[in-house]
């Protein structure tokens, strides 16, 4: 998202006090941004293995009545709608890269998680220590997300959107991060 938005969002959709559902692993300035908002983080756990979000999760960690969906696109959203209708995703070149990564990587004995469509890969740090394991591969000019950041501190979080020729030049500090 472009930044700002996630702010104006949460300004006009959330009142004080309003619970909203973090799902964990998620962006991690969510909870801030709520916090300034003086409404409240809720944070729920995504299935191991899948990231699925269960409606029984969400229901075990809420206080309120949650809506389980929106009757209406926010405003911010409105005038946005235009210019995202231009906007155009290669799934094919995505998930090119997704399975090249995460083949390369399970092949090093990388424990990783393949997503049915996201623009993350995650995978389990090496000796189980996201931020060390982050520091490692940016010594080699590689840089993942640490899991400390989405509360899952063993793992790490790769974007997709790199383009094909950084993914394949990364995967030399992969091979050799991997132990």
């Amino acid at each position: 998202m472009v930044s700002g938005v996630d702010e104006i969002a949460f300004s006009v959709l959330m009142d004080p006090g309003d619970e909203c559902i973090i799902p964990v692993p998620g962006w991690f300035c969510y909870t801030t941004i709520l916090r300034a908002r003086n409404a409240v983080p809720v944070n729920v756990p995504l299935l191991e293995g899948s990231f699925d979000l269960e409606v029984a999760a969400i229901e075990a960690a809420t206080t309120t009545q949650v809506a389980r969906g929106w009757g209406f696109p926010d405003a911010p959203l409105q005038y946005a709608v235009a210019d995202l209708e231009a906007v155009s995703i290669d799934i094919g070149a995505l998930q090119g890269k997704r399975d090249r990564l995460h083949g390369a990587l399970t092949r090093w004995d990388y424990a990783m998680t393949k997503p049915a469509g996201t623009f993350y890969l995650w995978g389990r740090a090496p000796g189980g220590d996201s931020v060390a394991f982050s520091k490692s591969l940016a010594d080699r000019g590689v840089f993942v997300m640490p899991g400390t950041l989405f509360e899952r501190p063993t793992d790490f979080r790769i974007s997709l959107t790199a383009s094909a020729g950084m993914i394949e030049a990364s995967l030399p500090a992969f091979k050799a991060a991997a132990g």
